[in-house]
């Protein structure tokens, strides 16, 4: 595979090695490893260097970053519970959903910015439906759970 795809092999290979190093530091900004999967997410969403690359990265990055949040938030309190990384709780304090959830439409705004801008025509609208959608719905599941205990 890597013969086949270097560039995209490299990437993963690198921002997993950055995100292991970032929890065996116990790293306090998330943003960090937030960074480190938007650039791996990034690189596999361009298939090609091509007109399209700039909206692609962008997305592919906005994604990236917001993927790794919401894990982040999803996990926030098992995490705690039993001591594991998760950069939010590295930063300290309780955590604070509408804080983080800001964060993630920002994130999600970004992405979905970048992807708008892309000529898709084939299965455009099941795309739609999961960046509009289909993401918040393990987001609002969960939040429901954790008001219900």
């Amino acid at each position: 595979m890597e013969a086949r795809y270097p560039r995209q092999c490299k990437a993963v290979r690198e921002s997993l090695e950055r995100l292991d190093a970032l929890e065996k530091e116990n790293s306090q900004n998330p943003d960090e490893g937030a960074g480190a999967f938007g650039a791996l997410l990034s690189e596999l969403f361009v298939w090609e260097n091509d007109l399209w690359e700039p909206e692609l990265r962008q997305t592919g990055d906005a994604l990236g970053r917001f993927i790794y949040l919401m894990d982040a938030v999803m996990d926030y309190d098992k995490d705690q519970k039993k001591g594991k990384y998760n950069p939010l709780l590295a930063m300290g304090g309780e955590k604070d959903a509408a804080r983080w959830e800001d964060y993630l439409v920002l994130t999600m705004g970004r992405c979905t910015q970048a992807y708008e801008r892309l000529p898709l025509v084939q299965d455009k609208a099941l795309l739609d439906n999961i960046l509009y959608s289909g993401v918040w719905v393990s987001y609002r599941s969960t939040k429901k759970k954790e008001e219900r205990q």
